[in-house]
């Protein structure tokens, strides 16, 4: 028997072998706080913490305990499978005492686990890699870093030592059990934020109310906000306490994103100044609804020079005459006045424009945008295709370095040709990469993407339709086997992404068209080697596209198929 004892403080060897069970009241002691264990050799008692990080000293000790606890816990099983008990009540002991050893060996091999063992600088790595940064992390204590928090007490104590973890936040729409608890949850951010040292701060606050989902007698009509529920009016804003605890840290806002209701949940920052927010880059403010003597509301703090990112919506002069557009490099507007403050933008690189028609193009000169190399449109006249096309005719857009364009459309239908055709035509010899959303046809695709002469990279979110006449599907004009060379298009093509498409694609014609554009050979001919393909088809497969491309694969290929699979 190792010379490690169980818990009952037995520092010699039993006359009886590894098979001698202690009597009931000496075995080791379970406690929920510790297990404890004595060496004869060191005459000292080991206590290990369910959650605490072990010593390689301690894991030797453990592991020599734990050659005795097998031995009992196999001697055990034999005696109980040998039917070598008189009577029931010794057979109840037997199997206790098995228990209480397996339940010891249990909790000694989480104390020696690896987990318990990674060194802190990789545990820190680790910590890093579980949160996204591209939003910021929200209060959920089920997610990243939180629930880091609750798994050991090192854990613990290094997560709340990592100011990096908790630099950003996201408080989500509440609901209204939440919301009468307004000051627990600004308590808790202000907690939050304290850990994150003098970091730069990404703070997002979706303050919109729930909807009442379920209509009952007796209950509130569906459709209801919490802000009603709660009998709060307009202009006793239920937020007040949570946003006067994130303002304490508006020394350090990097980004500021902010999704209310009703404008009076923003008549706490209307006091504010530059001085207020010193290094703010990003702002982001979206109003649901605007109360009359509101809309000229000025926020004097969206006047600093530092700000480079703007959302603003609605677009109420108010807000927008703040805003220094002269340094503003990242855009996103939703609606009217869109076209006159982006031609105050000079210096934009990117820019996110919604819910623009014909009614907002100003006829006042070109609005040349030398910097800007993203554009997304996302087209807010769904009924009308000429308004649309007029609009972005009329607006007369010149973007000289444009490199890539996202163009989505959740309404209507593209006939013939894109309302966007003349932004095309605009940066025909400097778009790089295009991104479609959009119900069309195939002619309205061939037109697009040749007038796009340069692409790199194509991403279509719809399949085209075909029409009497067309090309029966998007490979047809991409693939030299199938089009005449001198139709072929999009020579440069590189990356191409294809999402809920169908059965029009088969498998051959996929395998056809990615051989016939990783070809060596077709360098020759002056066509660019596509090296990525991704397509989302709603269909079974047909061939095992990825094993006929092996060796294609072999040579830098990425290629990432789904099917989804038919009942």
């Amino acid at each position: 028997m190792n010379s490690a004892a169980f818990n009952f403080r037995s520092p010699s060897r039993s006359p009886a072998g590894p098979g001698n069970i202690p009597p009931p009241g000496q075995e080791m002691m379970m406690a929920s706080a510790s297990f404890n264990f004595r060496t004869p050799a060191t005459s000292r008692s080991v206590d290990i913490l369910p959650n605490a990080m072990v010593s390689e000293d301690d894991c030797r000790r453990i592991h020599g305990l734990l050659v005795d606890a097998r031995e009992g816990v196999a001697l055990l099983t034999s005696q109980l499978a040998g039917m070598n008990v008189s009577s029931y009540g010794d057979k109840r002991k037997l199997i206790a005492r098995r228990n209480r050893l397996t339940e010891f060996i249990d909790a000694q091999l989480a104390a020696v686990s690896v987990t318990r063992r990674i060194p802190e600088d990789v545990l820190r790595e680790i910590f890093l890699e579980c949160l996204s940064f591209d939003e910021p992390h929200s209060l959920d204590p089920n997610e990243a870093p939180l629930v880091l928090c609750r798994i050991s007490q090192e854990w613990r104590r290094l997560a709340m030592s990592m100011p990096l973890l908790w630099m950003a936040i996201t408080i989500g729409s509440l609901t209204q059990a939440q919301t009468e608890k307004m000051q627990q949850i600004a308590d808790a951010a202000k907690e939050w934020l304290s850990r994150s040292g003098t970091l730069p701060l990404t703070i997002a606050f979706m303050g919109q109310p729930r909807i009442a989902l379920v209509e009952e007698p007796g209950r509130i009509p569906v459709g209801t906000e919490i802000s009603h529920l709660l009998g709060a009016s307009h202009d006793s804003p239920i937020y007040d306490p949570l946003l006067r605890a994130l303002m304490v840290f508006a020394p350090r806002w990097k980004s500021f994103k902010l999704h209310v209701s009703h404008s009076t949940h923003l008549r706490s920052l209307v006091d504010w100044s530059p001085k207020d927010a010193p290094i703010l880059k990003s702002v982001s403010i979206h109003c649901d609804t605007l109360r009359g003597r509101e809309k000229h509301w000025h926020l004097p703090f969206l006047s600093a020079a530092t700000i480079t990112s703007v959302y603003i919506y609605p677009n109420i002069l108010g807000y927008l005459n703040s805003i220094p557009w002269e340094t503003v490099l990242h855009l996103t507007l939703r609606g009217g006045y869109s076209l006159s403050l982006i031609r105050r933008c000079a210096l934009l690189e990117t820019c996110t424009l919604h819910g623009l028609s014909s009614a907002y193009a100003e006829p006042s000169g070109p609005v040349h945008l030398e910097h800007l190399h993203t554009l997304c449109i996302g087209d807010g006249d769904p009924s009308n295709f000429q308004s649309s096309r007029s609009f972005y005719r009329s607006s007369n857009l010149i973007l000289p370095n444009l490199r890539r364009l996202e163009y989505r459309k959740n309404h209507g239908w593209a006939r013939e040709n894109l309302a966007i055709e003349p932004v095309l035509e605009s940066c025909a010899l400097t778009l790089r990469s295009l991104d479609l959303t959009v119900c069309m046809s195939m002619t309205a695709f061939v037109n697009a993407v040749q007038a796009a002469k340069h692409l790199e990279e194509l991403t279509i979110q719809s399949e085209p339709s075909t029409y009497a006449g067309e090309v029966e599907h998007v490979f047809v004009p991409l693939t030299p086997a199938l089009a005449s060379p001198a139709s072929v298009l999009c020579l440069r093509l590189r990356s191409l992404t294809l999402l809920n498409f169908g059965s029009k694609i088969s498998d051959e014609v996929l395998l056809q068209f990615i051989r016939a554009r990783t070809d060596p050979e077709g360098e020759n001919e002056g066509l660019a080697k596509l090296g990525s393909v991704k397509a989302r088809l709603n269909r079974e497969r047909q061939l095992d596209v990825v094993a006929l491309l092996e060796d294609r694969i072999a040579e830098g290929l990425v290629l990432d198929l789904g099917y989804v699979r038919m009942k």
